[in-house]
């Protein structure tokens, strides 16, 4: 599989994220911004640190939510205007190859009364640079510039501008704005550790709409079981692939322990239900088993709904002696 990389430019209160390129079978994820992204933290007394910022919380997400798994690098500038923003992304995003860059920018430019259409037109520039390298865009609302103010207009053109380029949206600002005072710091408009897991939430929340980042897990049914004899009997289930090379069997036991499991055997990869079965033996006579199937792929591991069935005594023939008569 080709190496994934996911570019983030947390282009709003963010700051520097950068550290490197992902593996095959891992995603890259580049956060691009400000001081948000940078991970600025103060405690309003003269001392003033960076952290990782919401990259490692973004790294749990795709562990938690994703089939995938990711490494976000920070790559921010304090301060940093949407214009240097432009003069900044080229050099970004020819750092390594990506598949997603994150942009989320603007906070700086309200500060400094830089027009919404300004911001929207160099946010457009870094959308067209991205996609002209192959690197697909995401876009970040403004999260609140100080005390809860929302630099509304600048996030109504950046909610204009995804629409019109096609473009997912994470809605940071409303995100943060609803419980802001739980998300930032002393100062009011750098975010803390609840504020940075909240960005990755949402910036998660808006990369499952591409199927790439959101890979189905197979779906299962259990069955029944048939043929069932005092040692043995036939399990049978159904399995969807859901569009992912799957393999599957049936974990079975005397209690939903499921203590021993069938071979595992190939699924396909279609999208249609399939009928499935297996044998178990060496079962004991006059026993209860759960049973159930399960099935895995790059999507996830999945189980079907707990079965019971119960074997048979063993039935041992009664022989009649003949009597043998004579004339």
């Amino acid at each position: 599989m080709m190496t994934r990389s996911i570019f983030f430019l947390l282009l709003a209160s963010l700051s520097g994220c950068l550290a490197g390129w992902a593996h095959a079978d891992h995603f890259a994820v580049l956060a691009f911004g400000d001081s948000i992204t940078n991970g600025y933290k103060t405690n309003c007394s003269g001392s003033i640190w960076h952290t990782n910022s919401y990259c490692s919380y973004l790294e749990g997400q795709f562990s938690s939510r994703s089939s995938h798994t990711a490494s976000v690098y920070k790559n921010g500038e304090d301060g940093e205007l949407s214009s240097a923003g432009v003069n900044r992304i080229g050099s970004v995003l020819g750092s390594g190859w990506a598949d997603f860059i994150l942009i989320m920018e603007g906070a700086n430019d309200w500060y400094h009364g830089v027009s919404s259409g300004t911001v929207k037109a160099n946010i457009s520039i870094m959308v067209d640079r991205s996609r002209n390298l192959g690197v697909t865009p995401v876009l970040g609302t403004v999260t609140p510039v100080q005390y809860g103010n929302l630099p509304t207009t600048i996030n109504v053109a950046i909610k204009q501008l995804a629409s019109e380029k096609h473009v997912l949206l994470a809605d940071q600002g409303t995100a943060i704005h609803t419980s802001w005072p739980s998300y930032t710091l002393c100062d009011g408009l750098h975010l803390n550790d609840s504020g940075d897991a909240k960005l990755a939430e949402t910036w998660m929340n808006a990369l499952l709409n591409d199927p790439r980042v959101f890979v189905p897990a197979p779906s299962v049914t259990t069955g029944s079981a048939t043929r069932v004899m005092p040692t043995s009997a036939l399990l049978t289930g159904q399995v969807n692939p859901n569009g992912e090379v799957t393999t599957y069997w049936f974990a079975y036991g005397e209690t939903e322990d499921y203590t021993n499991e069938t071979s595992r055997m190939d699924a396909g990869a279609g999208t249609d239900n399939i009928s499935v079965s297996a044998s178990v033996t060496e079962l004991l006579p006059i026993t209860t088993y759960h049973f159930k199937l399960m099935a895995t792929s790059i999507g996830g591991t999945v189980s079907g709904t707990d079965m019971t069935l119960r074997t048979p005594a063993v039935i041992i023939p009664v022989l009649t002696p003949l009597l043998m008569v004579d004339e």
